[in-house]
Parts: C-alpha cells; structure tokens; sequence
C-alpha cells in the first residue's frame, strides 16, 4: 500500500502561508501592512504612538515569518518597518519633550502679561532681571498697558495645545510679516506667541535676555511687546531708547472746530498784512 509522502502535512491557513512545499512562497500581508504604516507614519509624525504601533507590527511579521519554514517571505518589509517605527517614536519622544518645556517657558513668560493687567508690577520686573529698576517703573508699564489695551483691549489668553498653537500661527501669519522688514528692532530675536485680546488674535512679542542671569527665572527677558490684531506694534521699552508715550486718543467733533478756528485765528493777520 502506497501512502503519500505529504498527507502527514498539516494544512495551515493563517497568514504565514499553507505549509504545502509545492506553493511558491509569499509575502506576509502583516509585513507590508507595517511597512505602509511607517511610511505613512512619516508624513503623519505629529500623530503620537503611530510610529510605535508599525514597529510592534513589524515585530509580529518577523516573527510569524520565521515560523513558516520558508513559505512566507517579507522580512525586508518587517525589519524596514521596525526600525523607521524605532526611529520616528524616538524622534517623536524628543519632541515631545522639546514642546512640554517650550510651553511651560511660555506660560511662565505669558505670567508676565497676567501679572501686568492685574496690577503685579513688582512680578513683571522680576521677569527682567537686566533691566534697572528705575527704568523699569510702575509708571512705563502702566503705560505700556494702556498702550495696548486702548488698540486690543485685554489680554484674554494663548494657545494651550500643539494644534491651537499651528492654528494660531495659520491664521495669523500674514500679520508677522512686518518682522521680516529690514527696519524691524529685533531681527533673528523676536519669540512671538499667539494671543487672544478683547477685539481679536494677536501676539505677545519676548525678546530674550542671554547676557542676563537668574536662577528664580525661566527666561530672563530684555523687552516685550504686543503685536495688536490691528497690526500695530507696542514695546514695553522702546527698542530706540526714551520714554514710553501713550497714542494719542481719537479727536473729537469738538477738538476739530477748536483747531479750524485757531487756524483761521492764525491765517487772518497774515491776510491783513498782505
């Protein structure tokens, strides 16, 4: 009785392929899955654990590829897979991290303009430990308060999140425009950071203090200023030196027929004269 040398065989149907000698081997479906995830999790790299989720992909493919005694193929796709995964949750990790201290150094600095409309002028100059004490007065930072609040109102709040923040910068990008123009004070210094104020976006401008030092502050500054949604720019301390000066208010029906008639006063001995 003759018995067939492959009935003993057994008949698998998972992934990893039937087992049969006489199928040509395959690609694992598992393994290109994963390679598909990596490269897709490059384009979306701000997608947290996408990356990661690849690599553990990866990890399954070569491991169901190995036990299919050479009926499966793909380990180039699999170990692809598991290092661009390894890679970019790495790189994504860091980041992480690089923004949770960014948003923590600009809350703290954003404390500076809470501290200012309510009044806590002492803590505004803590932020400025190499600006002197009889230049930084409760005087100039009232001012500058009244600067900005006349244009924008009140500072109301900023970004919170990784998203609010690019949507902030999206929709406002035009208005940072001007910090492109030659005769901008701060070139290459200027840390602007979207805020919300009473009559619409804007930002608030940090220009950071290297040469100064203190262990009580997060960044030490040098100026700031608001960047209005009008597109008007107030400083703190004004970067060309002087006083701060308030804008002047709005000229009323009153104010105009007061200086049509002095100037009428003025034109009319000339008249006389001639």
């Amino acid at each position: 009785m003759n018995e067939n040398p492959y009935a003993a065989q057994s008949m698998q149907t998972s992934d990893f392929g039937s087992g049969l000698p006489s199928e040509p081997a395959r690609t694992s479906t598992l393994a290109i899955v994963a390679f598909v995830l990596s490269l897709v999790s490059i384009v979306l790299c701000c997608i947290p654990g996408l990356p990661a989720v690849a690599a553990l992909l990866g990890v399954f493919a070569i491991i169901g590829i190995s036990k299919s005694q050479g009926s499966v193929k793909g380990n180039g796709f699999a170990i692809a897979a598991l290092i661009i995964g390894i890679l970019l949750s790495v790189v994504q990790t860091i980041g992480l991290i690089v923004i949770n201290q960014g948003f923590g150094q600009i809350g703290a600095l954003n404390a500076s303009v809470e501290a200012i409309e309510a009044g806590q002028f002492d803590t505004v100059r803590a932020q400025f430990p190499g600006v002197p004490a009889e230049t930084l007065t409760d005087e100039v930072i009232a001012d500058f308060q009244a600067q900005y609040t006349l244009d924008a109102g009140a500072f109301q709040s900023s970004p919170e999140s990784l998203f609010s923040m690019f949507g902030a910068y999206a929709s406002s990008g035009p208005a940072l425009q001007q910090m492109q123009q030659p005769n901008w004070p701060y070139p290459n210094e200027t840390i602007p950071w979207p805020a919300t104020f009473d009559s619409g976006d804007g930002f608030m401008l940090y220009i950071p203090d290297e040469s100064a030092t203190s262990s009580g502050v997060v960044m030490p500054l040098s100026n700031m200023g608001v960047l209005a949604p009008s597109g008007s720019v107030y400083w703190l301390l004004p970067p060309g030196g002087g006083t701060t000066a308030l804008p002047s208010p709005p000229a009323t029906d009153g104010d105009a027929q007061g200086e049509a008639e002095g100037e009428n006063e003025d034109a009319a001995p000339a008249d006389a004269g001639g």
